[in-house]
């Protein structure tokens, strides 16, 4: 059986204050390569090598939408994964991934805006990973259009979650900045 990947999709907009965009995708990949990371116990050492999946089958599926009126805006984004095997990997990507954002922006100098993103558990480097939530927010202030301020924060929630294996998110993290383009 040969390496291929079918996609069908379609998008569109309606009087363009609605956006959608959905996907399928069906692959097959033999010999896929994937990392494994074996730990030597009780020194907390970790080696690294690459193993092949004998043949690695997935579907994913993909939603986007967006809504636009007034100076607010709506998006959501939802994508799944589903493997037809799992017995040999050691990365298993999170099945499922939700996310969503409003934001009001008022002529193009004030904004402000709050989301969140959802996480499904995944297995990585022989662990799994939980599930997880994170919420943020955040405003700006743009005094011209080369020159603003704003205030942003993320994983209000304090969620502790990995996002890469064995390292842990920053945990509640607020950011003040100055925006300058040139």
């Amino acid at each position: 059986m040969k390496n291929y990947k079918a996609d069908v999709g379609f998008g569109g907009s309606l009087a363009g204050k609605f956006v959608y965009d959905l996907k399928a995708c069906y692959s097959n990949v033999q010999n896929a390569p994937l990392f494994k990371i074996e730990s030597l116990e009780p020194y907390q050492i970790h080696s690294t090598s690459i193993v092949h999946a004998a043949n690695l089958r997935s579907v994913d599926a993909s939603g986007k939408i967006m809504l636009n009126f007034g100076g607010f805006s709506l998006k959501a984004d939802a994508l799944y994964h589903w493997f037809f095997e799992k017995t040999d990997m050691e990365i298993v990507p999170s099945e499922l991934e939700i996310s969503g954002d409003v934001r009001y922006n008022h002529k193009g100098r004030f904004y402000i805006h709050a989301g969140a993103l959802y996480r499904s558990s995944y297995k990585s480097c022989g662990m799994t990973l939980p599930g997880y939530v994170d919420l943020k927010a955040g405003l700006g202030f743009n005094f011209r259009r080369s020159f603003g301020v704003f205030l942003e924060g993320s994983n209000l929630l304090g969620s502790s979650c990995w996002t890469v294996p064995l390292y842990s998110h920053v945990g509640q993290e607020v950011m003040l900045g100055i925006k300058l383009l040139y």
